[in-house]
């Protein structure tokens, strides 16, 4: 009977330590969440205040919330807003789609198909993951001069693209190798070719880890400011980001304003990145289990 008393006061000693420390990461993982949306609820919510609204109570609710501030933004903001929306998004599209494209077939290539130096290769690839751009900045303006692609859209692409592969690489290689090798094997000795393989096999089971680069790719882009500043010198080759720095001189005492457009560069990313939420963790998580 004592024994059965002890272990039961055991168990209940368990389950409440358990449960406090259930309770504890729930506090920690909600106080790092709200350190993450209170910028996001600090620069909507002010976009839509009044100046004076703004000035009276800066971390408040709109109580009259207006649109205006978008409207002047977008219309007043500058005669080249069209054009750095219009900059940023070909600027994203073709330099996330160009390197999703090589991710694919090289990961492809180094997971499935064995050759001299593959993993010493791979290794140099995927070390260049760690190199911070701001190092190459001085070598890739001087190449980029020499070949007279600076204050050029497609001098940033190809920029954007030599930074994102390696990243893209790992990813994908990563996945790639968890797929089961004996239904390959199957299917080359069915007689599909390596690209038949590549087409109907691997691109399908792989969709969320290709939606998860191109996400990851797509933010980078859109959200980068350091190439884009160093490279585009014009006021109408500029990206969004690049151009923030003339939006706010021209609207530093309203900020509402400034809020509002930084809110309409902000919101095409939320979009894509709760679009795909769903796939976004598993294609992080995927390549974990096999190097």
């Amino acid at each position: 009977m004592i024994k059965k008393i002890y272990k039961r006061k055991r168990v209940n000693r368990f389950i409440i330590k358990k449960s406090i420390d259930k309770s504890f990461r729930q506090i920690v993982f909600l106080f790092i969440s709200l350190i993450f949306i209170f910028p996001m609820f600090f620069m909507f919510s002010n976009s839509l205040k009044t100046e004076d609204e703004f000035l009276n109570n800066k971390f408040s609710i709109p109580f009259s919330p207006t649109f205006r501030n978008y409207v002047t933004a977008f219309t007043k903001g500058g005669a080249y807003f069209i054009e750095w929306f219009r900059n940023t998004i070909i600027i994203a599209i073709i330099a996330t789609v160009i390197t999703v494209i090589f991710a694919i077939l090289i990961g492809y290539i180094f997971s499935q198909i064995k050759f001299k130096f593959s993993t010493g290769l791979l290794n140099l690839t995927v070390s260049l993951m760690v190199v911070p751009p701001i190092i190459m900045i001085i070598p890739l303006f001087k190449t980029m001069s020499a070949l007279k692609m600076v204050n050029t859209l497609y001098g940033v692409i190809l920029i954007y693209i030599g930074i994102m592969l390696p990243f893209s690489i790992y990813v994908l290689t990563s996945f790639f190798r968890t797929i089961d090798r004996e239904m390959i094997e199957a299917a080359l000795i069915d007689g599909c070719s390596r690209h038949s393989v590549l087409f109907r096999i691997i691109l399908p089971i792989s969709k969320p880890s290709i939606i998860t680069v191109f996400v990851v790719n797509s933010l980078f882009c859109w959200n980068e400011l350091l190439i884009a500043m160093v490279f585009l010198k014009s006021t109408s080759s500029k990206t969004l980001m690049s151009a923030i720095t003339i939006f706010r001189n021209r609207y530093m005492t309203d900020i509402p304003i400034t809020m509002a457009g930084l809110s309409m560069m902000t919101i095409p990313m939320v979009i894509l990145y709760f679009l795909g939420t769903r796939f976004f963790i598993k294609g992080l998580t995927s390549g974990a289990l096999k190097g």
